[in-house]
């Protein structure tokens, strides 16, 4: 995912916790697996998990990041 644009000290990115139609809580941030940062130019950005699906990336003096991430998904359902 490329953001852009930036003009705060960090972003936040979130995964929702639930599904519409569902009706409970999914906790989908679970199955989040390999979560990395990078500036423009490639080199890897520190980030912190500030809450269960809650990422905080810090931005200041850049333009642009990219993050790539995997999510596991271990049955064909809402549930994961």
């Amino acid at each position: 995912m490329s953001i852009t644009k930036l003009n705060q000290p960090y972003v936040d990115l979130k995964m929702p916790v639930w599904s519409p139609g569902s009706y409970l809580i999914r906790e989908y941030a679970k199955n989040v697996e390999r979560f990395r940062s990078f500036d423009k130019t490639g080199n890897t950005i520190s980030y912190q998990k500030i809450s269960k699906n809650t990422w905080r990336i810090p931005t200041e003096s850049l333009d642009q990041i990219e993050v790539i991430y995997a999510v596991y998904g271990f049955e064909v359902s809402v549930r994961t």
